[in-house]
């Protein structure tokens, strides 16, 4: 009877110990490396993978991404361009990117998206006239600030 009651009592304390230390919970396990083999992602190594994917969305210019235990969240800035374009195609970037990190257990995305305060709704087209340049038409003047004449 001693010797069962300090067996388990021993393996009390073994279990005790197992609940205090951390474990693998900053890690995601990849799938599909059988069943004596595992490999495990660092929680860093997901946030940056999913933040790199969003950043390559057309008008975004900033993301902020939270990896936790089932959920990633995506914070990103859209300075140009559609909102539900751009809202479409950072929430399929960030699926994908979690997709390819082939997790055991898939993360649920969750996007916010909001815009800038210089958001302009239409997107940047190159080789265009900005409204800062002057126009061509327009006669040109000289450096003192008065109109040349030319002569007839």
């Amino acid at each position: 009877m001693t010797v069962a009651a300090a067996v388990l009592a021993v393996a009390g304390l073994w279990l005790l110990l197992l609940a205090c230390t951390p474990g693998l919970r900053k890690r995601y396990v990849v799938a599909g490396f059988g069943a004596g083999r595992s490999i495990a992602l660092d929680r860093a190594a997901v946030t940056s993978v999913v933040r790199d994917r969003v950043l390559d969305t057309d008008g975004v210019d900033s993301v902020r991404v939270r990896v936790g235990r089932r959920r990633a969240r995506v914070r990103a800035d859209l300075a140009f361009g559609d909102r539900a374009a751009a809202r479409e195609q950072a929430g399929a970037a960030a699926r994908e990117a979690l997709a390819d990190c082939r997790l055991n257990r898939p993360l649920r995305v969750g996007l916010r998206l909001r815009t800038t305060s210089t958001w302009d709704p239409s997107p940047p087209v190159p080789g265009a006239p900005s409204a800062d340049a002057p126009d061509s038409e327009s006669p040109p003047v000289a450096a003192g600030g008065a109109e040349r004449k030319e002569s007839p």
